[in-house]
């Protein structure tokens, strides 16, 4: 029998936006493009000097011809020379320089050569400290959450922690720390601009410890089992670490193992192939025979690489790992872009180990059903659902966990397109336009390449949106 995987999870985190960089309008520019078409020129101007242009394609005169000619002169004087003939107005808005066709209005006193720089909303300081209730002292490296889970950082050595929110916004934040109770506070800056929050230490009773060296061997086979069988067994999960095993016990039982209980404290993971820190609270895992199902929050934080090579490695492996995944196939979904992505969607009414090849297709639209909120989405199916990833191979460690998991599979195999099942069952997979699942999906199971990938192949919503980003610009072509 083919291994199969259920899992439920929900992937929570925070991270800060990297995406693109601020724009410099002062910065000094210089090109010669001769009776090229607008849209030649904005993509030359993009790759040159790291630009990022947004703009439908239906309102700008793309394919007019135009000739700029510009020698050591700042950008904001090349964009206006460049735009202002053809009447489009640009504003700078973060890190995108957004294109809008107008036509002039004489009585504006508004010059096409000035962005328009969005405003900087009017926002508060918000002093937080985090005490010991126990002793008075601040609490260093708590963990700071917003009420939907997202990490929105950690209180510094001196206990504190600074937030700016707008003057009439609340916010609901939870405090937390491994050795301490956690506190929900709602933050009000209208009322407060400091706080205080103590939290109470966990009372540990102490109990007689034995030693037994079987059983350290016994725990740390279980806890090797345990770790391949969450992490996986990619050459990014080989390159993960968990720096608290300490914090899981285990069961054995006749079938597999378990956790002893729920897990208090949380797994921290490094996973240095994708330059993330994850934080997983681990509330349930089970793997019994060859059937794994694990249930927990999870949040995310970057690493710090060590120079330029490394950050372009962590990016390259980030790219490697979203293609072909679980989150790019329903992104693809949403988007109407299942084909074009490079999946193929089949179905069938047995499960993959007894279907013997009989697979019909199916338009993939039939397998989406919208959601109650806009951009929300349901993939249902009652068949088992086939889906094959032809932009990517196989990697060879999933060959090996293959032919391991099938042992009567002889011979040498070689790398083909990455296959994956799913079966949803009488459940259905909530996910938004990026592709980021918003239910628990507890009763859904993956089989193949997707069983495959654990918590060493996971991305943060973060990513995800990045992702989004890029297939929403794909789409507009």
């Amino acid at each position: 029998m083919i291994k199969w995987l259920a899992i439920s999870f929900l992937l929570l985190f925070g991270m800060p936006d990297s995406f693109g960089q601020s724009v410099n309008l002062s910065k000094i520019v210089s090109c010669n493009y001769k009776n090229k078409t607008l849209q030649v020129i904005l993509k030359k101007l993009e790759k040159k000097y790291r630009l990022r242009f947004s703009y439908s394609s239906s309102l700008l005169p793309l394919n007019k011809k135009l000739t700029l000619s510009v020698r050591k002169q700042p950008l904001k004087k090349t964009l206006h020379q460049l735009f202002s003939p053809l009447d489009i107005q640009y504003a700078l808005i973060g890190n995108q320089l957004v294109l809008k066709k107008q036509a002039v209005n004489p009585r504006s006193y508004l010059s096409f050569s000035t962005p328009i720089v969005a405003q900087k909303p009017v926002t508060s300081k918000v002093e937080i400290s985090i005490i010991d209730a126990a002793s008075g002292t601040t609490i260093p490296k708590a963990h700071i959450f917003k009420s939907d889970s997202i990490l929105v950082g950690t209180s510094g050595p001196q206990g504190r922690f600074s937030i700016r929110l707008s003057p009439t916004q609340k916010v609901t934040l939870t405090f937390s720390h491994v050795s301490y109770e956690p506190v929900t506070k709602v933050i009000n800056p209208s009322t407060q601009k400091e706080y205080a929050i103590w939290l109470i230490p966990k009372i540990e009773e102490l109990k007689g410890i034995t030693i037994s060296i079987n059983r350290d061997k016994r725990w740390k086979k279980l806890f090797n089992k345990f770790k391949d069988d969450f992490l996986g067994t990619s050459s990014n999960a080989a390159q993960c670490k968990i720096l608290n095993p300490w914090v899981v016990e285990f069961l054995e039982t006749a079938q597999g193992i378990k956790l002893k209980k729920e897990s208090e404290d949380t797994l921290e993971i490094e996973n240095y192939a994708l330059g993330y820190k994850l934080m997983f609270l681990l509330s349930k895992f089970v793997l019994r025979n060859d059937d794994v199902y694990y249930k927990g929050q999870c949040w995310f934080s970057d690493l710090s690489p060590k120079n330029k090579k490394q950050q372009r490695r962590w990016q390259r492996n980030r790219r490697r790992a979203y293609k072909g995944s679980f989150n790019h196939f329903l992104a693809a979904m949403a988007h109407n872009r299942v084909t074009k992505e490079g999946f193929e969607v089949m179905v069938s009414k047995y499960p993959p180990y007894k279907s013997n090849g009989f697979y019909f297709s199916v338009p993939h639209k039939e397998l989406l059903r919208p959601g109650k909120k806009q951009g929300e989405h349901f993939f249902v199916s009652p068949y088992y659902v086939k889906v094959t990833y032809y932009g990517e191979l196989e990697e060879y460690n999933y060959i090996k966990w293959y032919k391991r998991s099938n042992p009567w599979v002889r011979g040498h195999l070689k790398p083909r397109a990455q296959l994956s099942w799913i079966w949803l069952g009488t459940g259905s997979v909530k996910f938004n336009s990026r592709g980021r699942i918003l239910n628990d999906a507890e009763r859904v199971i993956r089989y193949g390449y997707w069983a495959w990938e654990r918590v060493g192949e996971m991305l943060p919503h973060q990513y995800l949106a990045e992702a989004y980003t890029q297939l929403a610009h794909k789409n507009k072509r």
